[in-house]
Formats: C-alpha cells, structure tokens, sequence
C-alpha cells in the first residue's frame, strides 16, 4: 500500500484502510458510530477541511469543527466541480487513480466510471 499523503485520514472499515484526502475536500460527513482520533481531527483542521458529526441519513448536524479560516473557496470549487459534468467526470477518473493506482480508458461518462469501479468492486 502506498503512503499515505501528510493530508490524508485513514478511514478503517471491515474492507480494510482507505487513504482520505482532506486537503482536497470541504467537508467530511461523520455519522453515528464513527470514531475519529485527536490526530484525524488535527489533521483535517490543518488542511482545512470541516468535520461534520452528523445523524442517521444527515439529516441533522450535531456539531461542528472547521478548520484553517471561514473561507468558502473550497466548498464552491467542491459545488462547481460537482455540477460541471466534465469536471464532475474528470474528479472521479482522478479519485479512480488515487484509489486503485490504475488508469481508466478516456472519455468515459460518470455512469461508465461507476460501472468499471461496480466489476471491480464485485470481483473483490
């Protein structure tokens, strides 16, 4: 497994550990029954990503921890990024790489990228 980057969390299920990177996000949803450490949460306060403590669903927000300043900038670029669909695409091939250490075939559509990771993820 490759190391980690200094502005990642490590997320540890059942499946494994999985390599977060906060430094790239704006908000990190926790929901019941998540344990976070003292260094995750410095760790997501440094890089400036907000912690979210979250009910069932998300359907209440129950604290909050924000990191770094009060700037908007990434939650709007996160917003754009989401809502453009050759961004939104080009975000998930990235993620993809980040994941899996492995290239994608270009131009694919967000649904065909869900598809590959879905085989990927049943052949597992």
């Amino acid at each position: 497994m490759k190391e980690p980057h200094p502005k990642a969390l490590a997320v540890v299920d059942k499946d494994g550990e999985t390599h977060v990177p906060c430094a790239a996000l704006a908000a990190i949803l926790l929901g019941p029954g998540t344990a976070i450490t003292h260094a995750a949460v410095k760790t997501a306060a440094d890089a400036g990503c907000t912690l979210l403590w979250v009910g069932e669903g998300a359907t209440r927000v129950y604290a909050q921890g924000m990191g770094e300043t009060r700037s908007s900038r990434r939650l709007l670029r996160q917003a754009e990024c989401h809502a453009d669909q050759r961004r939104r695409a080009a975000v998930m091939v990235n993620m993809y790489r980040m994941r899996f250490d492995e290239e994608l075939p270009p131009n694919l559509s967000v649904e065909a990228i869900r598809g590959h990771e879905g085989v990927r993820v049943r052949t597992a």
